[in-house]
């Protein structure tokens, strides 16, 4: 009989630490929503008008930055830090291309894309302002998650 109640009470204890965590607070679910780009060069050193590797790195630098990240937090109507839109922006490139894909994270579907929304307004600007003769043509528009 003590053997059944404390396997008993071991479940009990089980289940209820395994709902306490999959309830807690601090998992916070995360939303996100990308668009890709194209940046192309008037002046690239290959003479393809394709960037090399080495500035699609700089592309991602300028893109993910504190200038670019801070013009995206005022540019939104929803109040964010200059920090948290940094920690919420990444860049890479496509496996096997010259694409750049911009993701943005938040903690709802409407705040990924309006933060991917508003990168995208700001960051071809960007691009070309730091490197003359560069463009960034969007190839696929970020979307609302569900």
């Amino acid at each position: 009989m003590k053997k059944a109640t404390a396997l008993l009470l071991s479940i009990i204890f089980a289940f209820s630490l395994a709902s306490c965590q999959l309830f807690s607070s601090d998992d916070k679910k995360e939303y996100s929503s990308n668009y890709t780009a194209f940046i192309t060069e008037k002046n690239s050193s290959n003479g393809s008008n394709q960037p090399d590797e080495s500035m699609l790195n700089t592309y991602i630098s300028i893109l993910t930055g504190d200038s670019v990240c801070e013009a995206v937090r005022k540019s939104l109507d929803i109040k964010y830090t200059k920090g948290e839109i940094k920690n919420s922006i990444q860049a890479n490139v496509a496996d096997n291309s010259k694409i750049i894909q911009i993701t943005a994270t938040a903690e709802t579907p409407e705040g990924a894309y309006k933060i991917a929304k508003a990168h995208l307004t700001v960051a071809p600007q960007y691009i070309s302002m730091y490197s003359e003769g560069a463009s960034m043509k969007i190839i696929d528009y970020p979307k609302l998650s569900k």
